[in-house]
C-alpha cells in the first residue's frame, strides 16, 4: 500500500542524536513514505554511562503540550506523540502501512513480539550492563562465551520468523 503524498506537511521528530535505537525504525518509515521531516538529536552524557539528566530536567519545558514527554517524540501538525510503537502505529495508519483484517492484525502482533524477543536476545549479547555500570569492558573471551550461549536462541527466533513468512502467500 505504498504511496507518496505530495501535500504532506513537515513532521518534527526527535531522539537521541548519536543513537539509532528506537528512533531508527521511525526514521525508516518517514523515509519510506517520503514524508518531509526535521530531526532533532538530543544529547546525552559521555560513555560509559550516557547520563540523561539534562533531558530529564528539561523534557517538560521542551514538550509542554505532550501527554507523556519522552523520546522519541513526533509532532505532525496538531498530533503530538511519544513512544516508538505509538509513533510507528500512527505513521502506519496515516500511510496505509497498517493491517486491515483481523488475521493481518494477529500476524503483525505476533511478528512484532517475535521481533521484540529477538531484540532482547541481541541486546543481551551486545551489552554487558553489569560491566558497564562498573565502567569496565568485558574480555574477548567473555564476549565470545556470551555469543555462543545466546546463538541458539537467536537462531530459533529467526528461523521461526522465516518459517512464518514462507507460509504467507500474499503480503499485507
Amino acid at each position: 500500500h505504498y504511496f507518496i503524498q505530495s501535500n504532506l506537511r513537515m513532521v518534527e521528530f526527535s531522539y537521541w542524536g548519536e543513537c539509532r535505537g528506537y528512533g531508527h525504525p521511525i526514521r525508516l518509515m518517514l523515509e519510506y513514505t517520503a514524508s518531509p521531516y526535521t530531526f532533532t538529536g538530543e544529547q546525552c552524557g559521555p560513555p560509559p554511562y550516557y547520563h540523561k539528566q539534562e533531558w530529564l530536567k528539561n523534557k517538560y519545558t521542551t514538550l509542554p503540550d505532550y501527554d507523556f514527554p519522552n523520546l522519541p517524540y513526533l509532532r505532525d501538525g496538531e498530533t503530538t506523540l511519544t513512544h516508538h510503537i505509538a509513533i510507528m502505529q500512527y505513521l502506519g495508519r496515516k500511510h496505509g502501512l497498517y493491517p486491515v483484517t483481523e488475521q493481518e492484525h494477529q500476524d503483525v502482533d505476533m511478528l512484532r513480539e517475535q521481533a521484540v524477543e529477538l531484540k532482547d536476545h541481541l541486546i543481551d549479547v551486545m551489552y554487558f550492563f553489569s560491566y558497564r555500570v562498573q565502567g569496565i569492558e568485558p574480555s574477548r573471551e567473555e564476549i565470545q562465551a556470551r555469543k555462543s550461549s545466546k546463538a541458539p536462541l537467536i537462531q530459533i527466533n529467526i528461523s521461526d520468523m522465516s518459517r512464518k513468512y514462507k507460509k504467507k502467500t500474499k503480503g499485507f
